[in-house]
This record gives structure tokens, C-alpha cells and sequence, in this order.
């Protein structure tokens, strides 16, 4: 009996892999992650202008303001593939309407915009198996203060996109090898940025103690998702113009919907990938726990 047991544990032991895998689709299902990223599309269309509205606001005040606007409207529509048009049009309209925010409108355009940050930690509790979500006393400063890393990481990406654009103009013209470089340097800043954002999501976001060490399957896995989804994304949209015909006037609202409903999907499986990716491996040290020190 006792050579039974040790010989299914060295076989599921060297398949742990297959295992988390298995449980990943598994608690997809059996959590409904299908519908939360239906949820989580829904509030992401409500929250999406009133929260680009603040943020542009927020980052201007540390920025120059024009330049920082074109800089923010590229990379919103760069992420927003289908519906970019859609959504940099409008807030380029509102913004001109509106002015300069006040203080207080700031505030306010801010926490309409936080519904956004509810629906992704609400979902990514649910991914990792926790039932209760923070206090709304804790969650709304925690929401905010995403702002902040968001916000350096696109400083950072602009940065980047610079700098690497320069090292892939000096490739130009020579050979096939210097070409490739020229064109993943190009890719690499999007990528390392969106690393970044998944990182700190899956870190800070869930209602318990998480560690860095959990949290890289979930996060690599994510991102290499995302990038591919939005390219491939893009291309069917500019390829199959069923939308249009299907929607006419409300295409844009339609592909930003399904959009930020794919960008649900991944987030969720992300956050499941961790969840059992640390039952498979680290049984011995989970925790369930409200939020401890940041940096365990």
C-alpha cells in the first residue's frame, strides 16, 4: 500500500505542470470565470472615460501637459486595439470641453473611474479562491494608489519606446539579423510593461499575503497572452469587417466591450495559474491571510 502511495506521488510530483494546468481549467469552470470577465467588461465601458479623464489630469500636473496628452492618447489607443479611435476622439473632446479639471473634479472623475479596480479585485479573489473582498475602506485608498505605479510605468514605457526605437533605427538597412533586432526592440518595451502591470496586479491586488515567487507563472503567462490576443485581435477586427455590418454605429462600443472582456479572460487566468500554481508547489507555505508586509 505504502510503495502504491509513493508511486503516485513521484508520478504526479514529476507532472506537476499537467496537474496545475488541470486545475486552472478546472476552477475556471467551476468559478464562473466566463461571467466575471463579462462583469468586468461591463463596468471597464463605464469606468473607461472617467478614469482616463482623471489619470490625464493627475499626470499632467507632474508633466507638459500637451505632450504628455499625445503621448497618453497613442498609448490608450495602442491598447485599445478596434476601439482606440473610438475612445481617444472622445476624451480628446471632452477634455477641449472641459478645460482644466479642478481639484475636486479630479477627485470625482477618479472614483467613478475606481469601478474598474473593484470588478479586477473582486475577480482575481474569486480566481484565487478567497470569497471576501477588502473593506471599502481599505479598498478605495489601495484603488487609488494604483495610480501611481501605473502611472511610472507609462512614464517608463515612453521612455523605452525611445530609447529602443533609436537602438533599432541604427539597425536599418543591414543585415537580416539587425532587422530582427530592430523589430523586437520595438515589441520589447510593450512587453516588459505589460510584465510590469500584471506583476503588480497579481501582487497588491488580492485580499491576502501573496510572495514574488508565486506570482511569475501567472504573470509571464498573462502577458505573452495579452500581446498576442490584442495583435491577433487587430488583425481580425481590420480583416473580417463583420462588426460593422452586425453593429454599424455601435461597433466601437461593441469591440471595446469584447475587448476588455478578452482582457477579463486573461487577467482571471492569470490569477488562477498563481493560485494553484503555489497549491502544486508551495502547499507547505500558503497563506490566507489579510494583507501582511508588501514585500514578503
Amino acid at each position: 500500500m505504502k510503495s502504491t502511495y509513493n508511486q503516485v506521488s513521484k508520478y504526479f510530483s514529476t507532472r506537476r505542470p499537467l496537474v496545475v494546468l488541470t486545475r486552472v481549467l478546472s476552477g475556471m469552470k467551476r468559478d464562473d470565470m466566463s461571467h466575471l470577465a463579462a462583469g468586468f467588461a461591463y463596468y471597464a465601458l463605464l469606468s473607461v472615460f472617467p478614469l482616463l479623464i482623471g489619470f490625464l489630469a493627475v499626470m499632467s500636473l507632474f508633466v507638459d501637459s500637451d505632450t504628455f496628452q499625445r503621448d497618453f492618447l497613442v498609448f490608450v489607443s495602442g491598447h485599445l486595439p478596434g476601439a482606440g479611435e473610438f475612445v481617444t476622439k472622445n476624451l480628446l473632446d471632452i477634455v477641449q470641453i472641459r478645460g482644466v479639471l479642478s481639484f475636486s473634479a479630479i477627485v470625482i472623475a477618479l472614483f467613478l473611474g475606481r469601478s474598474v479596480f473593484a470588478a479586477v479585485s473582486r475577480s482575481i479573489n474569486r480566481a484565487s479562491g478567497l470569497k471576501q473582498d477588502r473593506p471599502f475602506y481599505i479598498a478605495v485608498p489601495i484603488q487609488f494608489a494604483l495610480i501611481i505605479p501605473i502611472g511610472s510605468l507609462f512614464v517608463l514605457s515612453n521612455a523605452m519606446t525611445a530609447i529602443f526605437k533609436v537602438f533599432g533605427d541604427t539597425g536599418q538597412g543591414q543585415s537580416e539579423l539587425n532587422i530582427f533586432v530592430s523589430i523586437s526592440l520595438q515589441f520589447l518595451p510593450a512587453l516588459i510593461i505589460t510584465l510590469l502591470m500584471f506583476t503588480l496586479i497579481y501582487r497588491f491586488v488580492p485580499n491576502r499575503t501573496m510572495r514574488w515567487k508565486w506570482i511569475w507563472p501567472g504573470a509571464i503567462i498573462s502577458t505573452l497572452l495579452f500581446e498576442s490576443v490584442k495583435n491577433a485581435f487587430v488583425w481580425y477586427i481590420e480583416s473580417v469587417p463583420t462588426y460593422t455590418q452586425l453593429y454599424g454605429a455601435l461597433t466601437s462600443v461593441v469591440i471595446l466591450m469584447l475587448w476588455a472582456y478578452l482582457s477579463g479572460l486573461i487577467l482571471m487566468l492569470g490569477a488562477k495559474i498563481n493560485y494553484e500554481y503555489e497549491n502544486v508547489y508551495f502547499p507547505e507555505e500558503k497563506y490566507h491571510l489579510r494583507r501582511g508586509n508588501f514585500f514578503n
